[in-house]
């Protein structure tokens, strides 16, 4: 009797066991598949009736495809952000970026794009909200070593920004420069000792001269820090030379082709030959307006001169009749007077007055 108990004891144990590995069977497929497309809204795959079954997540696996990527964003509830911003272009450019950028908790992100020398500020959906003219790097490619006057590329997470008003460069040999004010008044660290800051030469922005750190105006910076929270993405894109300069060296750095930056150049200088033409209209106005100026005070002067000519003459004609008018006038009022001498007319001789003539005599009888 125990040892009947004894073997249906052993067999029900013996069931319960293989119900279990059947059960952790089940699972670790189950599982399998949810680890394929881990934050996808779909599992590896196009498989349709897959895709409806599983929830949608927070974030993007780390092993996803550029569909598995395109379908996160379809189906995150802000396809309509999304679907005009420039993250839907950079998934089939580079995913890694991209997972990077559609797993952002922050507000925003910003790209360094060596190429067009911006800097250039995204809202969390890859809609550009500020651009900034910069400097960089004097050196064309990644950062390699110290003291290379490169600015690293790549994808960072930020460090901060910190007031830099009152900081002291020092050079990579230890040199530190007594002067003031060389990183402006914010900096953004982007990777140890490489940043994004403002600058005492303002003439600078445009060029490649930097030691390797991003610089843009004091203004610019003190209006970006605005916007910057720790942890955010920093892509560093490089530009054609630094993509020449990266394969001579055999260092594989992404680039990106960013689709508003033409537009960006376009825009600029548009803006510029339109600032040119309204300058150019602005200055031909004056121009004309003085000359108009000109030409009617010469005018006036040349009426005034002439009116003070004519009121001369007439005064002067004037005159001339007030004094022949008074000589009549007073001709008139005294007349000569019997055995008055006349007055002696210049030029003529004095004349003697003649003697009576003596009557003749007439001769006596």
């Amino acid at each position: 009797m125990k040892s009947t108990l004894s073997v249906l004891l052993s067999l029900i144990f013996m069931g319960m066991v293989v119900a279990c590995g059947n059960d952790s069977q089940s699972t670790s497929t189950d599982s399998s598949k949810s680890t394929t497309g881990d934050s996808i809204e779909g599992v590896a795959g196009n498989d349709s009736t897959q895709t409806t079954t599983i929830a949608h997540v927070d974030t993007l696996s780390a092993n996803c495809t550029a569909d598995q990527a395109m379908n996160y964003m379809k189906k995150s509830g802000h396809w309509d952000k999304y679907s005009t911003g420039v993250i839907t272009t950079i998934v089939n450019q580079h995913l890694p970026y991209a997972r990077k950028l559609i797993n952002n908790k922050y507000k925003h992100f910003i790209i360094v794009d060596k190429g067009s020398m911006q800097v250039l500020l995204y809202d969390k959906y890859g809609h550009l909200k500020l651009n900034y003219k910069m400097a960089c790097g004097r050196n064309y490619g990644h950062k390699r070593k110290k003291a290379d006057c490169r600015t690293p590329e790549g994808i960072f997470e930020c460090g901060g920004w910190f007031d830099s008003t009152n900081w002291l460069y020092t050079n990579d040999w230890g040199y530190t420069s007594p002067a003031r004010g060389q990183f402006g008044p914010r900096f953004i660290r982007v990777c140890p000792q490489i940043g994004i800051h403002g600058t005492s030469a303002r003439y600078s922005i445009g060029n490649r001269c930097s030691h390797g750190c991003i610089r843009i105006q004091n203004e610019n910076v003190l209006e970006l820090v605005k916007y910057v929270e720790a942890g955010m993405p920093i892509i560093v894109n490089p530009g054609p030379r630094d993509v020449a300069a990266n394969k001579q060296n055999g260092v594989d750095s992404p680039a990106l082709e960013l689709p508003n930056i033409s537009s960006l150049k376009s825009q600029e200088a548009t803006d510029t030959n339109s600032s040119n033409k309204k300058a150019e209209k602005k200055t031909e106005k004056k121009t004309e307006k003085k000359a108009d100026k000109k030409v009617e005070t010469t005018k006036k002067d040349k009426s005034t001169k002439t009116d003070s000519a004519s009121k001369k003459k007439e005064s002067t004609v004037n005159k001339t009749e007030t004094t022949t008018k008074q000589e009549s006038t007073d001709n008139e009022a005294k007349p000569e007077q019997k055995g008055q001498a006349k007055p002696e007319q210049k030029g003529e001789p004095k004349r003697e007055p003649k003697a009576p003539e003596k009557p003749e005599e007439t001769p006596a009888n």
